[in-house]
């Protein structure tokens, strides 16, 4: 990796990606860096990260909005990043009413009737 990346880069958050597969594929990430996971014991974050190192680009904060641990105004996706989930009804949960909209849209669409 000291060959590839300078030592000192941000990482990123693996939740939310935009991923330029063409030229993932040009530069063998799967022969190249899924290996690592088995080898090294790493995740798909650490990978990604090792493969990208500073070359990466964030995202407008709003495309990966983590309410449980930042304030992000008109989060245009929530990441329930973290063990705290909006269905756990025993917490405050900021956004938790987006949770329950989206879950009784799927469940319409699904013909199931949720609470």
């Amino acid at each position: 990796m000291t060959q590839q990346h300078d030592l000192d880069f941000r990482s990123f958050n693996a939740g939310i990606l935009v991923l330029d597969l063409a030229t993932m594929r040009a530069d063998r990430f799967t022969t190249t860096y899924v290996p690592f996971v088995e080898r090294y014991g790493i995740n798909d974050q650490e990978v990604l990260n090792a493969y990208a190192g500073s070359r990466y680009r964030p995202l407008d904060g709003r495309w990966n909005a983590w309410p449980t641990q930042e304030v992000v105004e008109d989060p245009w996706l929530l990441h329930w990043a973290g063990p705290v989930k909006p269905w756990d009804a025993n917490r405050y949960i900021v956004h938790r009413e987006r949770w329950q909209q989206a879950e009784q849209q799927v469940g319409a669409r699904l013909g199931r009737v949720t609470s």
